[in-house]
């Protein structure tokens, strides 16, 4: 009894310390049927690998264009520097923004844990600041004689790109 009472008390004190994901939507933010299709700009990487902010943006494109079109949405990628594109074409548009941070990795004799945070932007016509925000920490512990680290960071990325393209799709919806 006095093991499985200390065992869900830990259970939940680790629940409590977790990081969760947060989506943010501002008062200006409106879900609504759009006519163009959403600009997608490429991930910046902050202090993460090249391959883990790839794996990330691949799954997140093919995600949000299965999931958008089915909903009557189309994703398409910003090939160009966004720093060239004229802000007054950007501010008629929907467009994404995002960031990749936090890439730690921590190994031992037979595991490991990786640990990042994604951070995607919404902008619509008219608006400066984003008008939806989402944060997505997130944590992997894994078996070193099962998965390399690499290949640890690459498939957390890609699992979260696939959260993130179903909450951003879910959010651009008209509510009925």
């Amino acid at each position: 009894m006095r093991i499985t009472l200390t065992l869900v008390l830990g259970l939940l004190l680790l629940g409590g310390c977790s990081q969760k994901v947060s989506i943010e939507k501002s008062a200006a933010f409106a879900p609504a049927v759009l006519q163009e299709p959403v600009l997608v700009m490429p991930v910046t990487p902050i202090m993460c690998s090249p391959d883990v902010s790839e794996a990330f943006f691949d799954r997140l494109i093919q995600r949000l264009n299965a999931l958008g079109g089915e909903a009557g949405y189309r994703f398409v990628i910003l090939k160009r520097d966004p720093s060239l594109v004229p802000p007054e074409k950007l501010a008629g548009r929907t467009y994404v923004t995002g960031e990749i941070f936090g890439c730690l990795e921590d190994t031992g004799c037979c595991s490991g844990e990786v640990m990042m945070s994604m951070r995607l932007e919404l902008f619509q016509p008219g608006h400066a600041e984003p008008v939806l925000r989402m944060r997505y920490p997130a944590e992997r512990f894994f078996d070193l004689e099962a998965m390399s680290p690499a290949r640890a960071r690459t498939s957390l990325a890609a699992e979260t790109a696939e959260q993130a393209a179903a909450d951003l799709v879910s959010a651009l919806r008209p509510t009925p």
